[in-house]
């Protein structure tokens, strides 16, 4: 599938990377150009969400399914995937790439890098609201404070730790309070048992550990 391609792309790229940079110069770059293509697909999320439609930019992986239209409570939450072709991937990938971008602004090698990587955090986190998945919101909500905790812990301590955690709450309270009623609309309001699907997909994940708890049953074989 699609997405199975854009994973297999993206461990090669890390391959490459992990065996030719070198250098910290190198690393700024590598951290650089991150950095911009998510400043660039949040530009795209954020026109996608407000204009209310896609921009015919298939070679560049947007679809139909770009922007979701979800029954949620008494309206209908915009969803947008931005050119990921589904908001769920989109999610996959910013609560993938977040912490990469945490650790650019933490690492101090150089201050336009944390001063974009900064940026590009708010960006991302606007951006991983706009998906409205639950998933990829529990995910982030988990590893960003850890991320930050870890990150800042190592270069100057508890205290630095604690003060870039109140930056990391501020940064996050002042991307959520604009969209805090579509937010509250997505978590407490009923979304017609769609939710309920994901039931299935623990079942079936608790049973493939039950029958192969060491080394699963390969990728793709689970209806074997």
């Amino acid at each position: 599938s699609l997405l199975h391609l854009s994973s297999s792309n993206a461990w090669l790229i890390f391959l490459y990377l992990a065996n030719n940079v070198h250098d910290e110069r190198q690393l700024r770059l590598v951290g650089a150009a991150l950095c911009a293509g998510i400043l660039v697909q949040g530009l795209l999320v954020v026109a996608q969400y407000f204009m209310g439609t896609t921009f015919n930019l298939g070679v560049f992986g947007e679809t139909r399914r770009s922007i979701v239209l979800q029954e949620t409570g008494d309206s209908a939450l915009t969803r947008v995937g931005g050119t990921f072709g589904h908001p769920n991937r989109l999610a996959v990938f910013v609560s993938g790439t977040l912490p990469i971008v945490i650790a650019l602004w933490l690492s101090g090698t150089s201050r336009w890098l944390t001063m974009m990587a900064g940026l590009t955090f708010v960006v991302e986190v606007v951006t991983l609201i706009l998906t409205f998945s639950r998933g990829g919101w529990s995910t982030t909500a988990f590893l960003a404070p850890l991320m930050v905790l870890l990150g800042a812990w190592k270069r100057g301590g508890l205290r630095k730790a604690l003060g870039w955690l109140l930056i990391f709450g501020f940064l996050m309270v002042v991307a959520v309070l604009p969209f805090a009623g579509p937010i509250s609309q997505r978590l407490f309001e009923t979304d017609y048992g769609r939710g309920l699907i994901r039931l299935a997909h623990v079942q079936v994940s608790s049973n493939m550990i039950g029958s192969h708890p060491i080394l699963g049953v390969g990728l793709n074989n689970y209806t074997l």
